[in-house]
């Protein structure tokens, strides 16, 4: 203690005042203390700042309804502490809002960007002279991210089913429209754009499927009416005939389950439209 002037206690305790009532902003190991967060133990290793603008009682008001619409908590004196996380927040909605094709762009940061230069009261002002515009953005931007949650996995789906198309004429004109969605970063209309594509996806690759075991059924159907009249065929005893059948590959067509997306493309991925065209092909030369 000096002789001369205030005592170090009565320093520290005019620091803490001041903090206290918003005049001076406290940065302890790179973090701005909230109001009440600056105590004696900290103030040697804490830099203090002259804050310029002063942000009154209705101000702190306004922005914790602000913060709370972002839904982040805020009590009275934790308003710049919660600011940094209402930025953050702001940065994680606009890149859920939009993304790559078929999401759209993601929204322009560059006002975001420049909030995070300031901090102290200044950062709080800037944000109190923005505050309908930011409103306006997060609900917008957090509109765009639900619907993108909803959207993205129906869009996967269809993206894999269409993949099963081939060459079939209907299938194709299903993939212009899906990619008419895709180059055109159209995912998140206000009109859903993928459930009639997918409808009808459905529809023609659960006929080309039933159409496939049908055929196949028919061709092994008589190709085993031929075998079975055969003169040899009918020496072999049922064991040995099993046998051969397994050992050549072949098999009665099996009962598929295509109720579901997920079953049909199961269906799909197991044995591909190709294929059974290449196994109903081969029954009579086998």
């Amino acid at each position: 203690d000096s002789p001369y002037g205030w005592s170090r206690d009565a320093v520290d305790a005019g620091l803490i005042l001041l903090h206290t009532a918003g005049h001076l902003r406290s940065v302890h190991n790179g973090t701005n203390l909230p109001i009440g967060g600056l105590d004696q133990s900290k103030i040697s290793i804490t830099e203090f700042r002259v804050e310029s603008v002063n942000i009154d009682a209705a101000q702190k008001i306004k922005l914790r309804k602000l913060f709370q619409a972002a839904e982040i908590q805020c009590k009275p004196g934790e308003e710049l502490a919660k600011a940094e996380q209402f930025l953050a927040k702001l940065f994680e909605t606009a890149g859920r809002a939009g993304g790559d094709a078929p999401m759209p762009e993601r929204p322009a940061l560059a006002q975001i960007e420049a909030l995070r230069s300031l901090a102290g009261n200044e950062l709080l002002s800037t944000i109190l002279a923005q505050h309908d515009a930011l409103t306006k953005s997060l609900k917008e931007w957090a509109g765009k991210a639900e619907l993108a949650a909803e959207r993205l996995p129906a869009w996967d789906v269809l993206s894999k089913l269409l993949s099963h198309g081939n060459n079939d004429p209907e299938i194709a004109e299903l993939c212009s429209q899906f990619s008419a969605v895709l180059v055109e970063r159209r995912l998140l209309d206000s009109s859903d754009l993928v459930p009639p594509i997918h409808k009808a996806a459905v529809k023609s690759l659960r006929e080309a499927v039933n159409q496939a075991l049908a055929e196949y059924s028919s061709v092994f159907k008589a190709q085993m009416e031929q075998l079975e009249s055969n003169e040899s065929w009918s020496k072999l005893k049922a064991a040995q005939q099993k046998t051969i059948l397994e050992d050549a590959d072949i098999t009665a067509a099996p009962k598929l389950d295509v109720g579901d997306d997920g079953a049909l493309l199961r269906c799909l991925e197991s044995c591909p439209l190709d294929s059974w065209k290449v196994k109903t092909t081969a029954l009579p030369q086998q």
